[in-house]
């Protein structure tokens, strides 16, 4: 069967998640060099979510489904596609392993920023494409929210470091504007009602769950790209990751000496802040406990354990 144009579409097919993840917080067993550091070194990426909101393709109008046939899958194009297996979950030992969850169809509903990571990851691997719902007409309908957002941030943050009266709130606002509003995309209520018919209100132009979820899967890649870039370049594996954070092992008490080297510092978006710092010895035996079916919220017991000596 070739491509339909169908009714419009905008919630994501088929079940569970289709983005790269890590579990929230879930760390892997310590190498024994890790175990021999004495610091655990928190890193958040600064402004995470900000730069997905410039380069993500964002699918306008109606979706076109595909399913059958030879189906070729297009980076242009943002949507779902349904992918007969995935070529891998851990490109480089030491990374977290990526999780995708089986669809119910067979295969894997995998968005379109995902793929284009594991195909970075796999450079040989071509996805046989099982089914797809994608958007033939696909911008970055957003890049000019984020160039508002994004310069509004920047004087911001240096209002803020010359120490002006409101600058905090401000930066706080900042940030609660686009990352409130990608949940406001794919808000739990659902698009609007038309009072005359009491139906869904065809003109909420601003409900759109596959924009939020592009968003999200384009975040995600982005920051496994940066692991993946410290792993490869310098052979430095997070002990955990948690969403926008990662922690690292070192014998250096200073962050700035204990952070990868291709890990730059500092309050613009894409930088890095040193978030946390505290003693292996005092979390190892947490590490211990870890299996692969066992989590254990090592990330949580950091903010705790800071939090309760007031740092």
């Amino acid at each position: 069967m070739g491509p339909q144009h169908v009714p419009h579409r905008r919630q994501r097919p088929g079940p569970g998640r289709d983005r790269p993840q890590r579990r929230r917080g879930h760390p892997r067993a310590v190498t024994p060099e890790q175990r021999d550091a004495a610091w655990i070194h928190e890193y958040d990426k600064t402004a995470a979510w900000l730069p997905a909101f410039s380069n993500v393709q964002l699918g306008i109008g109606e979706p076109t489904h595909w399913k059958g046939g030879t189906i070729s899958f297009d980076k242009r194009f943002a949507g779902y596609w349904r992918i007969a297996e995935i070529p891998g979950l851990v490109a480089i030992p030491g990374l977290p392993p990526l999780v995708f969850e089986e669809a119910k169809e067979g295969g894997y509903w995998v968005a379109t920023p995902s793929i284009v990571l594991l195909k970075e990851l796999w450079p040989t691997w071509n996805p046989q494409i099982l089914e797809a719902w994608a958007w033939e007409d696909s911008k970055r309908a957003l890049e000019g929210f984020y160039r508002k957002v994004r310069d509004s941030r920047v004087y911001i943050v240096a209002a803020a470091e010359a120490g002006r009266p409101g600058a905090k709130a401000a930066k706080q606002l900042n940030g609660a504007i686009y990352q409130s509003f990608r949940g406001y995309l794919s808000r739990l209520k659902g698009p609007k009602t038309d009072f005359a018919t009491g139906e869904a209100y065809a003109k909420d132009i601003y409900w759109r769950p596959d924009w939020a979820f592009m968003l999200l899967a384009h975040a995600t890649a982005n920051m496994y790209r940066n692991l993946r870039d410290f792993a490869r370049d310098e052979g430095i594996t997070p002990l955990y990751v948690n969403v926008d954070a990662a922690g690292f092992a070192s014998n250096e008490a200073d962050p700035e000496l204990a952070k990868p080297q291709s890990m730059t510092l500092g309050s613009q978006g894409g930088q890095w802040t040193d978030e946390n710092t505290v003693p292996m010895a005092d979390f190892l035996p947490m590490f211990e406990q870890v299996t692969d079916s066992k989590v254990v919220g090592i990330h949580n017991a950091i903010e705790n354990y800071t939090a309760e000596r007031g740092e």
